[in-house]
Parts: C-alpha cells; structure tokens; sequence
C-alpha cells in the first residue's frame, strides 16, 4: 500500500538516477586503446652464418619477460618519442622543446604484458586520442625491433673491423716474413738466376764430384790391389799398370834398351875383362837399379793416394749431407 502511495515518487528517483548516470557518463572524455603483438622468434633463419657473432635468442621462456622489460626501457620510449615527432611534426606534441614531456606521457600511457604463457608479447597505449594511442602502440614495436637490428648490425661491424684490423696485421706479418726469407738469402748467397737455391746447386755438383770420386778411388783401388797380388805371386812389380804408365820408367826402359844393346854388341866382339865392357855392364846394372827403386817409390806412393782419395770422397758426402739437412731450414716462418 506504501509503494503503491508513493510510486511516483520511487518513479521519479529512479528517473533522476538514471539521468544523472548518463549526464556523467556524456561528460567524460573517451579512452581509446590501441594495441601491437611482437612475436619473439628465437631462431631466425639467415643467409649466411651470422651466429658465432649475434647469436640467436635461447628458446627458453625467460627470454620472453626478459624481451618485456627491454620494451619498458627509457631508451625505447625516447626513440619512439623521437619517431612520433617526425611521423607528426604538425602535432603540437613533436616539439623540440617538450620532446620530455611527450617522451613521460607515452611511457604512462604504454603497458607491455606477455600474452599467457606464448613468445607473443602485447603492447598497448590508451588515450583520449585514438590516432595517438595507435601511433604510440606501432611506434613502441617498431623501435624494440630497430633497437635488435641496430644492436646486430653493431656487433657486425665491430666484428668487420676487427677481421679487417687482424688481417691487415697478418698481410703485413707476411711480407715482413717474406722480406727476411728473402734478405737472408741474399746475404747468405742462396739465390741463383734458374729459380733454385745456390745450396741446392751446390749439393749437385758435389754429388757428381761424389760419383767421379768414387769411380776414381775404385780405380786406384784396384790398381793396389792387382800390383800387391802381383807382389805376393814373386813378381818385382816392373809389370804393374801404375809402373808401366810412368814416363819415368819409360825413359829408363829406353837408357835400358840401349845399354843392353851395347853390352851385348862389346861382349860379341872382346873378352869379360874388356874395360868398356865392364863399363857398360855397370850402366846397365845402374839404370835397372833406378828401375827398381822408381818402382818401388810407385808402390809405397799407390796407398797413401788410395786413402787420400778415400778421405775427400768422405768429405764430399759430408758436405753433401749438410747441405741437403740445412735446405729444409731455410724456409719462411710461419704466421699465425
């Protein structure tokens, strides 16, 4: 009965209720809220094998709260300051002198959240200008994602610069290696006009005066030991290839011939006593003797030219070995 009485008035309250909720909500300003979704990809695919200097992301989901907080840094928030004030420079917002001030007022209006438990990242603006609030989302993206590439393309160049320095040093690490190798070939004499190493000349000629002594010494060998078997057979060595090649026993053989020729033509024609005929005989007795002793002088003289001959084709072969040890010595040190 109360209610019925007073419906009217509950009517009216109601009304006036209503009324002033909607003049409320008429006079308020408008939020807009403009939101960007970053994928974070831990593993990129790339032309040419980048990652032993800017490795990828790890996969793991750490990475992805740690990609949030790098959103919310200062320096994003001043860069996309920067990129509104030149993608709306008409904007009383962009200008020099209060770039802090829009810098502040996007960081407020900016929240970065990791979408559940994914690699998406959301970042969203509200304000009371809807043009701003979606520039201000896109604007906060695109500068995390030049923030990446320009800290990539940094780490890249430092790398360049460093593989152009350490190259430079090795080139000239090696031509200073080159000038020594050849500066010391000069001054020790090891460079020749056909393209190889005086050394290398050396050790061919004295392998072939190592042939030719070898050939020599087994001449000679040989010689000794046909005169000594000739020796040991009873003979006085008159026949010996070193006494018949003589010139000294040849003339004697021809002083021989002839004194013997006299003394046969003295004993055809006087007696055993005849003066000149004993004469003659001592000739002859004296010219065989100088026979024998140059004989004899030929063979005490035949053994110690065999080692003589034996000891400088040892030499020979010494210096040949030192030589072709030292060839392998005198090359360019390497460079690391």
């Amino acid at each position: 009965m109360v209610f019925r009485r007073n419906i009217w008035l509950f009517l009216g309250v109601v009304v006036l209720v209503i009324a002033a909720a909607a003049t409320w909500t008429l006079l308020q300003t408008p939020i807009y809220a403009s939101k960007a979704s970053l994928l974070i990809n831990p593993v990129t695919p790339d032309v040419v094998d980048v990652k032993s200097v800017t490795p990828d992301l790890p996969g793991t989901s750490d990475v992805v709260d740690t990609q949030v907080r790098l959103i919310e840094l200062p320096e994003i928030t001043r860069r996309a300051a920067d990129a509104y004030a030149k993608l709306r420079p008409n904007d009383a917002r962009s200008a020099q002198a209060g770039r802090a001030e829009l810098a502040s007022t996007m960081a407020k209006m900016v929240s970065v959240d990791r979408s559940g438990l994914t690699f998406i990242i959301d970042i969203e603006a509200e304000s009371s200008d809807p043009q701003f609030a979606t520039d201000t989302a896109n604007l906060y993206a695109e500068q995390y994602i030049a923030a990446q590439r320009d800290a990539k393309v940094g780490a890249n160049q430092q790398a360049s610069t460093w593989l152009t320095t350490r190259t430079a040093e090795l080139r000239d690490a090696s031509a200073q290696a080159d000038a020594a190798l050849q500066q010391y070939k000069i001054a020790n004499g090891l460079l020749s006009s056909n393209g190889a190493t005086n050394a290398e000349q050396e050790v061919s000629t004295l392998n072939q005066q190592i042939a030719v002594a070898k050939a020599d010494l087994a001449e000679k060998e040989g010689r000794l030991n046909a005169a000594r078997a000739q020796l040991r057979a009873g003979g006085k060595g008159a026949d010996v290839g070193a006494a018949l090649g003589s010139g000294t026993i040849g003339s004697l053989r021809q002083s021989e011939a002839v004194a013997s020729a006299q003394v046969a033509e003295l004993q055809a024609r006087y007696g055993p006593l005849y003066p000149d005929l004993l004469k003659a005989q001592s000739q002859l007795r004296e010219i065989r003797v100088q026979i024998q002793q140059e004989i004899d002088r030929i063979f005490r003289t035949s053994k110690p030219m065999s080692a003589s001959r034996r000891r400088a084709w040892a030499r020979c072969r010494a210096v040949s070995r030192a030589r072709t040890v030292r060839l392998p010595a005198i090359t360019r040190p390497a460079s690391g």
